[in-house]
């Protein structure tokens, strides 16, 4: 196992607290340790360890290095026993100006804000250490945030992440140890509070390069995705042969040329509507498309109440219809909800769960009724947020910018991609192009179902004593074991004391578990290539009676609703002059409004 310590010289500042929340959230065990105990004795003389892993704040450092008793000596005596070595909270005074000559041998002489508007890259043989953000180039430069380094050498190497063309993070070599540091000027705090509108992306120079240190450090040792997964989810049209700008045909020839899959997220009243042709075509190129839900009738902010029982009845209505779609048209489909519009209550989340969805997937993780209008960063940096009467929550994201998508598969989520008919105007290029630099980003990327995602995927870590760790997230998983020997498994799933459990199956057989204030939590032992099927088995709620085709009325309220969003899209956004017309009537009926 390798080993982690932190250093400070007295107490912890917010930097350091920080960068111990990112350790411990990753799954790391380390040390904290001030500079004058024993077991950190710079004198001590004693052998470096393989893999000691050494973490720092400038301002630490640059305490040992003004210290009379060790000065410049005592840093590299510390240096002489580390493998790797960070060093974080970096700001544009003096004292860490030195510091850096000392460490650098005087290729950087100091720092200075970063210019304001710059972008972030990341340069494309840097893989190992900045992983999928090898190569791009993103964001915004923060000035208040972002310190860069002044080189004192044109040729400066290792450089990691640079900001507006200046080094941001750097990797330097210096007495046999590798020294990675972090321009950033603070550490992201992983209990603050996101809000919406917020970027987590804008976060990224004062939380990556601690994430990328500690990945490189401990490796398999920290939680991570053995296999990232990704799939485009398309919304709403029904299994016609063109809607809009789409074609269903023109979309498989794309697929098949550049290896990805197509969730239609399909809406549960357009059961009886699908065409025989698009029907076979779906059956007979299973691994390329597929279906899941969005909503039950797609009216506005039709699972943004509060009612639990309307919402159950409009949950097991969608999945009622979806089972009647299966029997009419052969084709299947995955259990996992994408809102209409991404609206979405807590109580529709509880209804889901309760009636039996595997996992919803949004554009957005905010309930409508949630009081506090945010999430702690934490909850976002996870695979899926739980939060929600711990039903998944999966988010996904327009193709607009693949630094996005890179920063999901970073942290182990999957990959999400969601668009509209109107995307397809020019045909299916810029799906392809974006495709293409996704498998750029991620060569391991796996392009599957929304219910293959959601059942599979999790975070698996090395335990110090031998075998694995597994977390996954819904209540139906399915894990295979790929290691060419035996494995010994620790599985577990979040799960609060209050929620009421009958027990667990593994391969269809009931399976010991433990259960406590964290979860529930079960091993087992996997032959080379087996696969273990989990079903976690919960106590229901009585199935709620629907009646979808009785109330004549309602249901001919959304065929109305469903003529028009048809014709929107069918008629008037292929035609300029009728999209024209509607921008003026449009324009016309907001000015007599106003």
């Amino acid at each position: 196992m390798n080993l982690l310590t932190q250093l400070h010289s007295g107490r912890l500042d917010a930097s350091d607290k920080n960068v111990a929340k990112i350790a411990r959230f990753l799954g790391t065990e380390f040390r904290i340790s001030a500079l004058d105990t024993a077991d950190i004795n710079l004198e001590s003389g004693q052998s470096r360890a393989a893999c000691d892993c050494f973490m720092a704040s400038a301002d630490t450092l640059v305490r040992v290095l003004r210290s009379e008793d060790k000065g410049a000596s005592g840093l590299a005596s510390l240096a002489g026993r580390a493998r790797l070595f960070l060093v974080y909270g970096f700001r544009p005074e003096l004292g860490h100006g030195e510091l850096l000559q000392q460490i650098t041998g005087g290729a950087v002489t100091g720092l200075e804000p970063a210019k304001a508007g710059a972008k972030y890259e990341v340069p494309g043989g840097t893989r190992e250490w900045t992983g999928q953000f090898a190569g791009l180039e993103f964001g915004s430069v923060d000035p208040a945030i972002d310190a860069v380094f002044v080189s004192g050498a044109s040729d400066l190497t290792g450089i990691l992440v640079r900001a507006g063309g200046q080094p941001l993070v750097v990797l330097v070599q210096w007495r046999g140890c590798q020294w990675l540091l972090a321009g950033a000027q603070a550490v992201a705090d992983l209990d603050s509070v996101v809000r919406p509108g917020d970027s987590v992306l804008g976060l990224f120079s004062s939380l990556v390069p601690v994430m990328m240190f500690l990945r490189r450090a401990l490796g398999d040792h920290l939680w991570h995705t053995p296999q990232p997964r990704a799939c485009f989810v398309l919304d709403d049209p029904p299994l016609w042969p063109r809607y809009g700008f789409f074609r269903y045909d023109a979309l498989l020839r794309t697929m098949k040329q550049s290896g990805f899959s197509t969730s239609i997220a399909f809406i549960p009243w357009n059961y009886r509507r699908s065409q025989r042709g698009v029907a076979d075509s779906f059956v007979r190129n299973a691994d390329h498309y597929s279906l899941c839900v969005h909503g039950c009738d797609h009216t506005a902010g039709e699972f943004g109440g509060t009612d639990l029982e309307m919402l159950r009845q409009r949950c097991q209505t969608a999945l009622d219809r979806m089972e009647r779609h299966r029997h009419l048209s052969g084709v299947g489909f995955d259990a996992v909800m994408v809102f209409p519009q991404g609206l979405f209550s807590s109580t529709a989340m509880r209804a889901l769960r309760s009636t039996g969805f595997l996992a919803a997937v949004n554009s957005t993780p905010f309930a409508v009724d949630d009081p506090a209008a945010g999430l702690p960063l934490s909850e976002l940096l996870d695979v899926a947020v739980l939060r929600y009467d711990n039903l998944p929550l999966f988010l996904r994201r327009y193709p607009r910018s693949v630094a996005d998508v890179a920063f999901d598969l970073f942290v182990g989520k999957p990959a999400l991609i969601v668009e509209h008919h109107g995307y397809f105007r020019n045909g299916c290029g810029p799906l392809c192009e974006f495709v293409e630099r996704l498998n750029a980003v991620e060569e391991r990327l796996q392009w599957t179902s929304l219910g293959a995602i959601c059942s599979r995927v999790c975070q698996q870590r090395r335990r110090p004593g031998g075998g694995s760790q597994v977390r996954f997230y819904a209540d139906r998983f399915e894990f295979r074991h790929v290691g060419a020997e035996a494995e010994h498994y620790e599985l577990s799933r979040s799960f609060s004391p209050e929620e009421p459990l009958v027990g667990v199956r593994i391969n269809g057989q009931p399976a010991d578990y433990q259960r406590d204030h964290h979860g529930l939590r079960l091993e087992l032992i996997l032959l080379p290539g087996q696969t273990a099927q989990v079903r976690v088995e919960r106590e229901s709620p009585a199935r709620v009676p629907v009646t979808f085709d009785r109330d004549v009325i309602a249901n001919g309220r959304v065929r109305l609703l469903r003529m028009l969003c048809e014709f929107r899209d069918n008629y008037v956004e292929r035609s300029v002059l009728l999209t024209r017309a509607m921008g003026k009537a449009r324009r016309l009926v907001r000015f007599h409004r106003g």
